[in-house]
């Protein structure tokens, strides 16, 4: 009797350890919006791919969002904006289309600040040490101001930027870097079922010798 009571609090405890080790543990910033110095660039492209590489965080990252500064565009004031997050030149995983409506560029700028969407199954969840790449686009025919800065963007995690694109028109370069944020909960690894296993056996084993 005993030994099945043992056996339960094995079992608890390896359910309640895995459930704590899926857990998010806080939230990396990564970005450039802490510049000293910002200032403005016309991009007439109508689309924009901002490139960086995850952390070395081994359970990966929830993405949260992707906020871009953008400066006054008194011309272009009232056109949509959009983004996808991306894999590098693949399939797009999040579309960032549940809340698409609300995002319209400002006469006097600021931030577009965009969250994921769960439509579609689509994914929000991204692998440590991976490149991907925000799709930012907009429409209306006008340049779009956009705040730029040569601070580049920096987390604690080890988080990299690969630098913007613009697929329209390959001789564009921006100067700089877009002022932007990206925010993303690492996860923590969740040990194998094998491996709970394992140590439950062992737990158990060292039990039996101690109450023979």
């Amino acid at each position: 009797m005993k030994l099945k009571s043992i056996f339960t609090l094995i079992v608890v405890l390896g359910s309640a350890l895995t459930s704590q080790l899926a857990s998010a543990q806080g939230v990396v910033n990564f970005s450039n919006t802490n510049a000293v110095s910002i200032s403005s660039q016309a991009v007439g492209d109508e689309q924009m791919n901002l490139f960086f590489t995850t952390g070395n965080n081994a359970g990966g990252y929830t993405f949260n969002s992707f906020a871009l500064l953008l400066a006054a565009n008194p011309n272009a004031a009232g056109v949509q904006t959009y983004a996808n997050l991306d894999l590098t030149y693949g399939d797009i995983l999040n579309a960032f289309s549940g809340d698409s409506a609300n995002h319209v560029v400002s006469a006097t700028g600021g931030y577009d600040v965009f969250t994921p969407d769960s439509v579609d199954a689509h994914t929000s969840f991204l692998a440590a040490n991976t490149t991907y790449e925000i799709v930012f686009f907009w429409f209306g025919g006008n340049p779009l101001n956009i705040s730029s800065t040569d601070t580049l963007p920096t987390s604690t995690d080890g988080w990299s930027y690969g630098g913007a694109t613009f697929p329209f028109d390959s001789s564009y370069v921006f100067n700089g870097s877009p002022v932007f944020a990206i925010t993303a909960t690492p996860v923590t690894a969740v040990p194998e079922p094998s491996t709970l296993a394992l140590a439950g056996l062992a737990c158990l084993a060292a039990c039996w010798r101690s109450r023979k």
